[in-house]
Formats: structure tokens, C-alpha cells, sequence
């Protein structure tokens, strides 16, 4: 199933495009391109403007939570009170993006190689080797006298580390 999901206005190329294409889904953005769409008989098409709120009733509270957004006096805003985008009260446009959604198969699959694997002494794992590294360095930087402070921190950096497996424990 393939699906277009293009801004058009044009009827050739509609036309083309229904000639090569079994599954074809359209979006519009406003009425015009919705009645181009309905002259060619077209039955998949989707609403594809921003959707900000779901039906007229909640109309009346959008420019409050912008306005909290904005972190201005409702009073100061005037642009709010325009025209918004709510969604179309069709079914089968709401239905047709639930097609769209469930065709869609993505995999990412894990790949254990992102991570550098560094040789280690004798008697170490990678993450005693990377502590080991990691105190030296503290050591070089400040000699023998390192405030519990840098200590702290290095300990809680080296625990997020082996937490969340950025070290390859052999």
C-alpha cells in the first residue's frame, strides 16, 4: 500500500497519480483542495492541518491555554480569537489515518556494536578498568589532595554509566 500524502490542486496530476497507484491517500488543508478531491470521486483523503482542539465545544477554552502557553493576560492576546483548525467531525477520515498508522512496520533492531570495546589490562573488567582511568585522572588534575565534591560526582557519573550499560562489562 503506498500512500501520498501531498498538498495539490492539480488534476492531471491526480489523474496520474490514481493511474499508477492502487492505495493512495491525499491530504488536504482547506475546503478548495477537499472539493478538487471529492470531484475526482477520491474516497482517501486526510484532514492534514494542525488539530487544536477535537470538537466546537472545547473552541471556547483554546485561547485561554494559549495564553498560558504565552504566559500572558488573556486579554493581551488578541490573535487567538481568530479562526483554529478542529478536527473534521468524519469518521472515515479519522479512519482512514488509523489505515495509514496500522500499514506502517518499522523495526529498529539493537545492534550490539555501537558501543567501543577498549582492550583491558589483566585483572580488569571494563568498567573497574574505566573507575581505575577515571581516579588516576582525578589524581592527575588535582594530586593527592581531591575535594569530596569531584569524588561525589565521579561516582554518581561512573553509576549512570554502568546503569545504563554505557561500558561493555567482559
Amino acid at each position: 500500500m503506498l500512500f501520498v500524502l501531498y498538498r495539490i490542486n492539480q488534476d492531471n496530476y491526480i489523474k496520474s497519480l490514481l493511474s499508477i497507484y492502487d492505495s493512495l491517500y491525499l491530504g488536504y488543508e482547506n475546503n478548495t483542495q477537499y472539493e478538487v478531491y471529492l470531484k475526482h470521486n477520491l474516497k482517501n483523503i486526510v484532514y492534514m492541518n494542525e488539530v487544536l482542539y477535537l470538537d466546537e465545544f472545547d473552541k471556547k477554552y483554546y485561547p485561554y491555554l494559549k495564553a498560558i502557553e504565552m504566559g500572558k493576560n488573556i486579554k493581551d492576546i488578541e490573535e487567538i480569537n481568530g479562526v483554529h483548525h478542529f478536527v473534521l467531525d468524519s469518521s472515515y477520515e479519522i479512519n482512514c489515518i488509523d489505515e495509514i498508522c496500522d500499514s506502517i512496520s518499522v523495526t529498529i533492531s539493537k545492534r550490539d556494536d555501537l558501543l567501543p570495546k577498549y582492550p583491558c589490562p589483566p585483572n580488569y573488567d571494563s568498567y573497574s578498568y574505566l573507575r581505575h582511568l577515571c581516579k588516576v585522572g582525578l589524581k592527575k588534575r588535582f594530586g593527592d589532595k581531591v575535594q569530596e565534591k569531584y569524588i561525589t560526582r565521579l561516582n554518581y557519573e561512573l553509576e549512570v554509566i554502568k546503569k545504563w550499560i554505557f561500558v561493555i562489562i567482559s
